[in-house]
């Protein structure tokens, strides 16, 4: 029948009565409305198959989604998180013509980070005597490690088992895995080889670069060595575990126990009781281009000698870094087939890509903050957490510049040391626009190092103003970004009950990154609430949720709860961990809080941590006479000294204020 309507259409287009042949006057519009006659009768059957189809895909959907909540909720994670703005990571520009031709990608690539990894001050030459006698030290230590067995390696191959990513060898961990012993024996043998001739087989020495887009643009890139390569980094571990707790250093924020938030929240509480105390502040804050592209390895061997790291084990992880790469270029395009050979820089995501940037900045770094650690009026604290350098210095106002300019150039000339790169990203933060000035134009001048003024910043992913105010806008970025997820988890949660909990897993990590340190002001925390609830009930409350409901679904995950209590623990842990003088300055500060925030609490006022903790205590009802004595509504006072006094007032803090 729609085949007949077609011709009868087209017939009468043909003879001119219908619109399309020109001239309307002549159309009989009364062939024109059998013609649409004989269409609808067919109308009802194709609704009824759009409304089949419908059903089959929400049907579809159902499955999915309760598989994809199943288990660690993987894949609806994946789906929750992704980003908003699809990336076409499969093309490059360049003079304004597009490049998507796999070749034309791989050579694109190689052209630009292969300037990287080819610096001309990456000579091998001066490195060749202490390269020869780094190997003669490896040989020594490599009599002390007890030989690879079976044990040893079906443990790696089991810890790397859920990885994603494989080598260009080919081979996956859970399929070595299951090999019988005696295959593994005779792999276990094979690295007991390598570690005798400390060379890598021709097939262990290729790695896969693959290009991971960032957020604010460009691409970051993460190597996969070999299966047998990671394995066997896992394995020697142990060795670079135990160099690492001797030689890791109290700035170095990246060792173990240490946190990214834990050195930006710490930096901004030294600046708020900077402010409160009338004193002056200048911060600035480094951010190194490429980091790990730039390492040179005549660097690392001089400092390998110098502060005795594992031999044995730099040589074979040397090598390994320093293998030729291929670029990975996702997708159905597959894996670029020339190699780009390198001269410098370290793999980064390989298990020892940190311990190895670790040794190099052990020496520049630990120089500076010695000097930084001499008698003077103005106090400096500087802290690495991998690639990001913060230099924090504060003082009263006549001493500040000289001080601050003395401390920016023994940062920049330590940069300077390790061959880093300033990134543009890189800003100078300070109470006056003066001071920050005065540094920029000796670090120009005398290091010809460029660093931009900013009135705020980004500090490890928190927002820093100086003692000033409370910077919100990083905290208003995650609250978009974390209603977006909200939204999508919710539809998952619609279809399958078991997504709920990516309300808790994934919606409510992204919102409270960051608020342990400036804390949440109650409209802020009951935006939150509305979205964790949006998820359970599968609708947007807009604000308008009762505490009935969060008491019901999220109890003390409830975000107006939650949140003053993440930044009362997370100042108590800062208060544990501080030393004689920072809890002195903190101290001194104290009264002034009180007086800002009396007889009210303002959260408008509040430009720190040590404020908001002061503020989350008087949200709860509770009084903050210092920073160590709280005293609850019911007149129970709790002195905050030891490790177990801040659990008992946390939980006691809980049992006053909880739903």
């Amino acid at each position: 029948p729609a085949a007949r309507a077609g011709e009868a259409a087209a017939s009468a287009a043909a003879d001119g009565r219908l619109p399309g042949a020109g001239d309307l006057r002549g159309v009989d519009w009364s062939d024109a409305a059998a013609v649409l006659r004989e269409q609808l009768r067919w109308q009802p059957a194709a609704d009824r198959a759009l409304q089949g189809d419908r059903r089959r895909a929400a049907a579809e959907w159902r499955r999915w989604a309760c598989d994809a909540a199943a288990g660690s909720a993987g894949m609806a994670h994946a789906w929750a998180n992704r980003p908003n703005r699809v990336e076409a990571s499969a093309c490059e520009w360049r003079d304004g013509v597009p490049l998507t031709l796999p070749d034309e990608l791989g050579r694109a690539y190689a052209d630009y980070w292969g300037e990287a990894w080819r610096r001309p001050e990456a000579s091998t030459a001066p490195m060749a005597s202490a390269w020869a006698a780094l190997c003669a030290q490896g040989g020594r230590e490599r009599a002390a490690w007890s030989p690879v067995d079976v044990g040893a390696l079906r443990a790696a191959f089991g810890q790397l088992a859920g990885t994603r990513g494989v080598g260009l060898d080919g081979w996956h961990p859970r399929e070595l895995l299951a090999l019988h012993d005696d295959a593994l024996g005779a792999l276990a043998a094979l690295l007991c080889e390598v570690e005798r001739a400390g060379i890598w087989p021709a097939t262990a020495l290729l790695n896969r670069a693959v290009l991971l887009p960032k957020s604010g643009g460009g691409s970051r890139v993460i190597g996969i060595a070999a299966t047998l390569a990671r394995a066997w980094q896992i394995i020697r571990l142990p060795a670079v575990r135990a160099w690492e707790q001797q030689h890791t250093q109290p700035w170095d924020m990246a060792r173990r126990g240490a946190s990214a938030l834990e050195a930006a929240t710490l930096r901004a509480a030294r600046a708020e009781a900077a402010r409160l105390r009338g004193e002056e502040v200048v911060c600035v804050l480094w951010d190194l281009s490429r980091f790990f592209c730039t390492v040179l390895p005549g660097l690392l061997v001089a400092a390998a000698r110098q502060w005795r790291y594992p031999a044995a084990h730099l040589r074979l992880a040397l090598l390994t870094h320093f293998a030729p790469r291929c670029f990975d270029l996702g997708g159905d395009l597959g894996v670029v087939r020339e190699p780009v050979a390198v001269r410098n820089g370290l793999l980064a995501g390989l298990t020892d890509s940190v311990a190895l940037t670790r040794l190099l900045l052990r020496g520049a770094f630990g120089e500076v903050a010695q000097a930084l650690a001499r008698p003077s009026p103005c106090r400096a604290d500087m802290t690495v957490y991998v690639d990001d350098v913060g230099l924090l210095v504060v003082g009263p106002k006549a001493a500040l510049p000289a001080a601050a300019r003395r401390a920016a150039l023994l940062a920049g000339s330590a940069l300077l040391r390790v061959r880093g790169l300033v990134s543009p990203k890189s800003v100078i933060v300070a109470s006056r626009r003066a001071l920050g000035r005065g540094v920029a134009a000796a670090l120009r001048q005398q290091l010809g190092i460029s660093v931009r003024l900013a009135a705020a910043a980004r500090d490890l992913g928190v927002a820093f103003g100086g003692g000033r105010r409370r910077v919100v806008e990083v905290t208003t970025r995650r609250l978009v970004k974390a209603g977006l997820r909200a939204r999508r988890a919710s539809r998952i949660a619609a279809a399958a009950p078991a997504g709920r909990r990516l309300a808790t897993t994934g919606v409510r990590p992204q919102a409270m990154w960051g608020i342990e340190a400036y804390g949440a002001a109650p409209r802020t925390a009951a935006r939150l609430r509305s979205m964790l609830l949006g998820v359970y009930v599968q609708a947007p409350l807009r604000g308008r949720c009762s505490a009935f409901l969060a008491a019901f679904y999220l109890d003390q995950r409830d975000p107006v709860f939650a949140a003053p209590a993440a930044c009362v623990k997370s100042f108590l842990g800062m208060w544990h961990a501080a030393g004689a003088e920072l809890r002195a300055v903190i101290r001194g500060a104290w009264p002034a809080v009180v007086r800002r925030h009396s007889p009210a609490v303002q959260w408008r006022r509040v430009a720190g941590p040590i404020s908001a903790a002061y503020a989350a205590w008087r949200t709860f009802g509770w009084a903050a006479v210092t920073p160590d004595l709280v005293i609850d509504p019911g007149g129970a006072r709790y002195v905050l000294e030891g490790a177990t006094a801040g659990v008992a007032a946390t939980a006691a803090l809980w049992r006053t204020a909880a739903p």
